[in-house]
């Protein structure tokens, strides 16, 4: 295999939240983002408001691995608001019937906030670090996008990733040649494992090998949607979560081979997917 020409992002967040979408009274947090989060950030930068022109179909032909690491896990207790008519009157009870205006916002005397509310527990990752790498068969393009992350001004919104408040410190920004070595050891970040080598961007021989035996835990992430009747509709990847720890080994105790960094004097594999070519839907 040709050496490969990569953007290597590194990044830092105080906090964040990337919502398991399947959660509502407590949301949980995946310990690293899914690969759609990610692209909503690229989308950010590069000014993406629809999903047509030449930038959005060069997003979805790149190849992205992502790792991380947080220090500790945080719960916050926060009223989520629901700003309909029938909520408000539920909430303010005998009030706002008794004054017949859906504008009352006395509760026992004293003036609240309009609508119902609900109590929930978020779950926030505190001081995450996170390896992104982007490879695309134009170089050009990924110089586009480190460009982009240097320009605020060609952003739509702060640079952020998770929720709106959760942003996002810029370490290193390098474009980088990566070569194929054989990684062993201990990998100490979490890291998105693709079941299907298809999915995979010069994945080795016995790839299919090397996810039967990494222990992990299964999950759809989720990558592109399309909009459907007003619904977002995603494509994603099967894919293990693998939680930190050592890498399994060949039947005859040998390393499997993939594209390889190093970062803190470790060997980091880079097992790239194909975010544009998920094999299935998600509503």
């Amino acid at each position: 295999m040709s050496n490969l020409q990569l953007l290597h992002i590194k990044l830092r967040q105080p906090s964040t939240h990337y919502r398991v979408p399947f959660t509502f009274s407590r949301r949980h947090t995946y310990p690293i983002p899914p690969f759609s989060t990610v692209i909503g950030m690229l989308c950010n930068i590069l000014g993406i408001r629809e999903q047509k022109g030449e930038d959005f179909e060069n997003l979805k032909k790149l190849r992205m691995a992502i790792y991380g690491r947080y220090e500790s896990l945080t719960r916050e207790y926060v009223w989520f608001r629901n700003l309909s008519k029938s909520a408000h009157e539920n909430r303010f009870g005998p009030e706002a019937k008794r004054f017949s205006s859906a504008a009352n916002r006395f509760l026992d005397g004293v003036p609240e906030h309009p609508g119902g509310q609900t109590p929930v527990r978020v779950d926030v990752l505190e001081n995450v670090e996170l390896l992104i790498y982007l490879g695309h068969q134009e170089e050009e393009f990924l110089k586009k996008i480190k460009e982009a992350f240097q320009k605020p001004s060609g952003w739509l919104y702060p640079l952020h990733l998770g929720r709106a408040e959760d942003l996002v410190i810029i370490e290193e920004l390098q474009i980088r040649e990566i070569g194929e070595k054989a990684p062993v050891g201990a990998l100490p970040y979490f890291a998105w494992i693709p079941e299907k080598s298809s999915c995979i961007w010069n994945p080795p021989e016995d790839y299919d090998d090397f996810f039967e035996n990494i222990y992990a835990t299964y999950h759809r992430v989720p990558t592109f949607y399309e909009i459907r009747n007003g619904v977002r509709n995603f494509d994603f990847v099967r894919a293990k979560l693998f939680e930190k720890g050592g890498l399994p080994l060949k039947p005859t105790a040998e390393p499997y081979k993939f594209p390889w960094d190093e970062v803190d004097g470790k060997k980091i594999p880079l097992i790239f997917v194909k975010i544009g070519g998920g094999n299935g839907s998600m509503g």
